[in-house]
């Protein structure tokens, strides 16, 4: 009885930690309507010129809210640094549907008062620039400096600290999922941090009652808001070993042909599809195609699309015909430069590169030997397609490391 009992114990535990999914907050940061830059010239809603050079700030006491308004505690605490986008690994939990988070700006007491000495590492060990103010002041929440006026020769510093000032805010959201994971992404508008703050007049406050406080309390109402969350879940490009001609790629269904020759029950495709959307890895291996299959993309809002690939092989297209369009490619992966060889029989017309997304970046003029070269472009996959004087077309995959 009790080994049984310690096996449905076992069993159970086991489920709890398949149902477990890693939890990430993402955290873009934004300077009004552009990408946060550190000293990027811009105007606050007071049409007062500033440029940031400091912008440091943690965020603590997390809740996830998931699953009809439950709360889960997070006990991470985060330092954001430089307005460098955040990627923070929260733990596992379980959880079904993530709906919000709450956090605060600062750091928790009692911890905000702890002796430092003890913090060798991590968010609350010792930064550069430093964080933490004193024993009994504590951590500066949030601290941010940089230049003001036409001129930019005026110098602001704002860092806001007390434990009255340990403000938490709710945003409400929905969680990405992407398989055994969940992205919670915010967005941070620094700008807004400075919203009805005169910085041409030159404050240097570092406390708790005067701008310091002003922009701990925009930290709290402005600076933070769900992303919009992308719908898009298109496949873009799709391709085979062996492929003739050009796929046809529908509103929910994808046809390719390929040789005579090729094996359906084992081809591995490669595809791209929409920024931001997922698929999974699963679909990019050996698959068999001898009868449809689905694949289903998912766009960040977690609206699903699903496609029916057809594959089927060109009953014209002979193994010889297929040579005379063939072509290979050394070294591959490469590091942006590499030779394309054609057969020696080939009738190759044209040769062709595009980049993951379908957009053609290249037309060469076919001979032997190509030296093709893609330095100029960004690391990633791309795809070299030959077309031969019957209109046959193959599609190769090439990477660029």
């Amino acid at each position: 009885m009790k080994k049984s009992v310690l096996t449905l114990i076992a069993i159970a535990f086991l489920l709890n930690l398949n149902a477990q999914k890693t939890v990430y907050l993402k955290i873009k940061h934004k300077l009004g309507d552009s990408t946060f830059a550190l000293n990027k010239a811009s105007k606050n809603n007071l049409a007062k010129d500033f440029k940031i050079t400091r912008v440091d700030y943690y965020i603590s006491s997390i809740s996830i809210i998931h699953d009809g308004g439950m709360m889960m505690s997070v006990p991470t605490r985060i330092l954001s640094k430089t307005g460098a986008d955040v990627v923070e690994n929260l733990g596992k939990y379980n959880v079904t549907n993530i709906e919000g988070i709450k956090f605060s700006i600062g750091v928790d007491t009692p911890i905000n008062h702890a002796d430092p000495a003890m913090q060798t590492f991590g968010p609350l060990g010792p930064q550069s620039p430093a964080m933490h103010w004193g024993w009994s002041a504590g951590y500066r929440f949030a601290a941010i400096e940089g230049k003001s006026g036409t001129t930019f020769n005026t110098t602001f510093e704002m860092h806001g600290l007390g434990d009255p000032n340990y403000f938490s805010q709710t945003k409400t959201l929905i969680g990405t999922k992407r398989d055994t994971n969940f992205y919670i992404s915010l967005e941070a508008d620094i700008m807004q941090a400075l919203k009805g703050i005169n910085v041409t007049a030159g404050a240097v406050d570092h406390g708790v009652n005067a701008t310091d406080l002003d922009m701990l309390k925009n930290f709290r109402d402005f600076v933070f808001k769900a992303k919009t969350l992308s719908s898009a879940k298109d496949i873009l490009t799709f391709s085979l070993p062996n492929m003739v001609g050009t796929p046809t790629i529908g509103a929910n269904t994808i046809s390719v042909k390929v040789s005579s020759a090729s094996n359906l029950t084992n081809l591995t495709p490669t595809f791209s599809i929409s920024p931001e959307a997922f698929a999974s890895s699963s679909y990019s291996i050996g698959q068999n195609f001898s009868t449809p299959l689905d694949y289903i993309v998912s766009a960040e809002d977690n609206t699903t699309k699903t496609y029916k690939v057809t594959v089927t092989k060109d009953g014209n297209a002979s193994i010889s015909s297929a040579n005379t369009n063939s072509f290979s490619m050394y070294p591959n992966p490469c590091n942006g430069s590499c030779k394309i060889v054609l057969t020696p029989q080939n009738t190759i017309t044209g040769i062709q590169v595009f980049d993951i997304f379908g957009k053609k970046i290249q037309d060469i003029t076919p001979k032997n030997e190509i030296d093709l070269n893609l330095s100029q472009y960004p690391k990633g996959i791309y795809f070299v397609k030959s077309i031969s004087k019957n209109s046959e077309e193959v599609f190769q995959k090439l990477i660029v490391e």
